[in-house]
């Protein structure tokens, strides 16, 4: 079973609002809080479905739609588009926060160290300007 679309999963939680919109769409839910048809197709996720397999399960198991149902093929092609985004996305996410915390941290540390060699460059500065213009 994949970890990735475990119940409570960052996946699957993303991926439950915006495929419940998409089921409401096509008018395949009795109702908007049902997460029935949501579940089966999550669950057929962790049991590593490909899309073809997703299409005919709801087709003829789930939606009792027929065989090689349009609809159900259109919608399992945008299902796993969705789940290459979000995966994308939630790797991103995190990749692009650390990535983002290490730029800032090492900014940090060049403007302290670039602050503390300042006032001590002005302060040679200011002792060579003064020696140089007593000896001249």
């Amino acid at each position: 079973m994949t970890v990735d679309f475990a119940n409570g999963s960052p996946l699957a939680g993303a991926l439950q609002g915006i495929v419940q919109a998409k089921l409401t769409e096509l008018g395949w839910l009795t109702s908007d809080d049902d997460t029935t048809l949501f579940d089966y197709i999550l669950l057929m996720l962790a049991n590593e479905k490909n899309e073809a397999q997703v299409a005919t399960e709801l087709s003829n198991d789930l939606l009792d739609l027929g065989p090689e149902n349009a609809e159900t093929q259109q919608f399992a092609k945008w299902l796993f588009e969705k789940i290459h985004e979000l995966r994308a996305q939630l790797a991103g996410g995190d990749a692009g926060q650390d990535a983002q915390h290490a730029i800032t941290t090492e900014e940090q540390m060049e403007d302290d160290h670039n602050d503390a060699a300042i006032p001590a460059q002005d302060t040679e500065m200011d002792g060579v300007t003064d020696a140089s213009a007593g000896t001249m």
